[in-house]
């Protein structure tokens, strides 16, 4: 369903509460799915990502009630525009939509305000995030991350201890333990405060920080949910960066061995960074930005979104696979191959080289096509296949 559709749905089960509570319930949630829509999603997949609508009702008339019994809604009484509001209203789903629109620079305190009136613990001490350290003992040679709803910044530790920095609380804490030379770190969230637990993480913007020694020579496999990941200024031996409706960034950093980032419903941005073995890119509804890069092959592969490429060489191949996307690309150097497949959308680019180095192979249809559809001349292979768009692939040198 739509955003308007959930909106409407969401406002007709939740009669048990009151105008003001509903009015405000509304609003959040309707601030919650533009959130999602501006990270890539569309209206669908942003109330989709909302979870089960039975679930978010049983949430938020739970904590209600419990709020109610509790009395911590006091600024709820001292708030004159809700004194406004009477027992009974009806909600204009329409006018609320409009109000959004206006609102969104005041989108984080409407949030933190609605946060405070409709969650029953929300003033309660033990919910309140609490600052905490590690700092590893042992000699480690696999780093494992499992968070979730929190996201996650990794930057070059000071000293040769790995070092982490973290918010928990009665409801959202951590077990970290070091076995066998792992470092275990993994998130508990209680199940009664689960969804507004993811509440309250994307109001306090807390984050997650890893400091990781330069030169490290273990794994590093770290993994969140809902949020973002970015790494940048380290030289790392094998590294793995997973999360969903979550941005990765990785920025100057070197990797021995391979570099996998993974998510969905979000972009990937890669910038300066160096990787002698495999570079791998996977996404869904998000771009893939790759710059200033070189590795021993790079695959990016989306879905319903752009892959651009720009001054990226590869000892052996080139792939960008997409669909529904555009695929561009500028100075890139390839050793071996450059596949480019996409459908509905347009394949443009610039190759260092020469046309005679390579042989070709390629197609579309509905759109123009600048290079041969089969042609055997180079060791180096260039395959681009669209369909309803157009092929426009150039060479930098001329083959005379």
């Amino acid at each position: 369903m739509n955003k308007k559709e959930f909106l409407k749905l969401l406002a007709a089960r939740l009669t048990s509460i009151s105008s003001i509570e509903l009015e405000k319930t509304i609003l959040y949630f309707s601030e919650i799915i533009d959130d999602h829509i501006d990270e890539g999603l569309t209206e669908e997949q942003a109330v989709t990502a909302l979870g089960d609508i039975d679930d978010i009702v049983d949430s938020i008339v739970n904590s209600t009630e419990t709020g109610k019994k509790e009395n911590i809604n006091d600024n709820m009484n001292n708030d004159k525009k809700n004194e406004s509001f009477e027992s009974g209203i009806n909600i204009n789903i329409d006018n609320i939509l409009e109000q959004t629109n206006k609102a969104v620079k005041k989108s984080v305190s409407v949030m933190g305000n609605i946060f405070n009136e409709i969650s029953s613990k929300s003033t309660n001490e033990n919910t309140q995030m609490v600052k905490k350290q590690y700092n590893s003992v042992n000699e480690i040679k696999i780093i494992n991350v499992k968070d979730s709803n929190n996201s996650i910044e990794i930057f070059k530790s000071v000293d040769e201890k790995i070092h982490i920095e973290y918010y928990e609380n009665k409801n959202n804490f951590y077990t970290i333990e070091e076995n066998d030379g792992i470092l275990y770190v993994m998130k508990h969230t209680n199940k009664l405060f689960k969804f507004f637990s993811g509440i309250s993480e994307l109001l306090n913007k807390n984050k997650m920080k890893i400091f990781i020694p330069n030169n490290y020579m273990g794994l590093s496999d770290i993994k969140t949910s809902n949020a973002s990941i970015v790494i940048n200024n380290l030289k790392l031996n094998n590294l793995k960066l997973k999360s969903s409706n979550g941005r990765i960034t990785a920025t100057n950093i070197e990797v021995q061995n391979d570099l996998i980032l993974h998510t969905s419903n979000a972009s990937i941005n890669v910038n300066d960074v160096v990787c002698n073995s495999d570079l791998i890119c996977t996404t869904s509804n998000g771009k893939i930005i790759l710059e200033d890069t070189s590795c021993k092959s790079t695959n990016c592969h989306t879905s319903n979104s752009s892959i651009n490429v720009e001054n990226v060489k590869a000892n052996q191949d080139i792939s960008l696979i997409t669909s529904n996307g555009r695929i561009e690309f500028d100075k890139i150097k390839i050793a071996n191959a450059l596949i480019c497949k996409t459908c509905n959308s347009s394949i443009k680019g610039f190759i260092d080289g020469k046309l005679t180095d390579f042989s070709i192979q390629s197609s579309t249809s509905n759109g123009k096509n600048n290079l041969p559809t089969s042609l055997e001349l180079g060791d180096k292979q260039i395959s681009c296949n669209t369909s309803n768009g157009s092929i426009n692939v150039e060479f930098t040198l001329s083959s005379k």
